[in-house]
C-alpha cells in the first residue's frame, strides 16, 4: 500500500471534515457553499502534492424546494378564489391552477 500524503492520514481527515461541514456548512446544488467546498478540496489536494486533479463540471437546476413554493401558493390561492368567486372566480381559479401544475411540471423536466 502506497504512503498517503501527512494530510490525508485517517487522524487529519476530521479536521478536514470538520472544515467543510461546520465551516462552510450545508451545501445545496449550484450554491455557493457547494462551489466553496469543492475550492477547499482542491485546495487541500494540491498542498498534499496531488496535481492531477479535474474538476467535473455540469449544469444542474435549482433545487425544486424553493421552485415548488409558488405553484404550492398559486394552488391554495385559486383554492381560496373557486370558492368566494362564483362562476367566473371558479374559471380563473382553474386557469391558475393548470398553469400552476404546468410550471411545476417544466421543473421536474
Amino acid at each position: 500500500m502506497t504512503e498517503y500524503p501527512v494530510s490525508l492520514r485517517p487522524e487529519y481527515l476530521m479536521e478536514h471534515m470538520q472544515a467543510v461541514c461546520k465551516g462552510i456548512g450545508p451545501r445545496p446544488p449550484t450554491s455557493n457553499e457547494e462551489r466553496q467546498a469543492a475550492d477547499y478540496v482542491e485546495r487541500m489536494l494540491r498542498r498534499s502534492d496531488i496535481t492531477n486533479i479535474q474538476r467535473q463540471l455540469f449544469k444542474s437546476p435549482n433545487s425544486l424546494g424553493w421552485s415548488t413554493i409558488p405553484c404550492l401558493v398559486a394552488g391554495v390561492l385559486a383554492t381560496v378564489i373557486s370558492r368566494v368567486g362564483g362562476q367566473w372566480g371558479k374559471l380563473v381559479s382553474s386557469a391558475l391552477l393548470i398553469g400552476s401544475a404546468y410550471i411545476f411540471l417544466q421543473y421536474l423536466a
